[in-house]
């Protein structure tokens, strides 16, 4: 797991990450609808996974505010080269730790 850096996601990321989730189910994605928002998004936070040694992004996470107390985890998504690694449990730790932080009691997410 040394070899990640997790880091806020750019607009310069937005062509590399559409081509992660592009097969994420049949007929594609709805990470290319929300991108930009997710982006601007200043109270959340959008994460990317940047492999060290390849500079190639594994693996996004999105945290948004649904309430100052209630925080919601979505888009979560592993390039199929860089599962099995340990990345998913890493966003989430991460995000539980960044949320509990800004004072949420209750995290939400779905799973698919």
């Amino acid at each position: 797991m040394t070899g990640f850096v997790i880091r806020d996601v750019r607009p310069e990321d937005k062509e590399e990450i559409l081509a992660l989730t592009a097969n994420t189910w049949q007929g594609g994605d709805y990470i290319q609808w929300v991108f930009d928002d997710w982006v601007a998004d200043t109270r959340g936070r959008f994460l990317a996974a940047e492999d060290r040694p390849s500079g190639r992004i594994a693996g996004i996470d999105k945290m948004s505010f649904l309430s100052p107390s209630e925080a919601w985890f979505e888009g979560l998504r592993v390039h199929p080269d860089f599962r099995g690694q340990g990345l998913s449990t890493r966003f989430e730790k991460y995000m539980i730790e960044e949320t509990s932080s800004r004072g949420a009691t209750v995290i939400r997410l779905l799973t698919n």
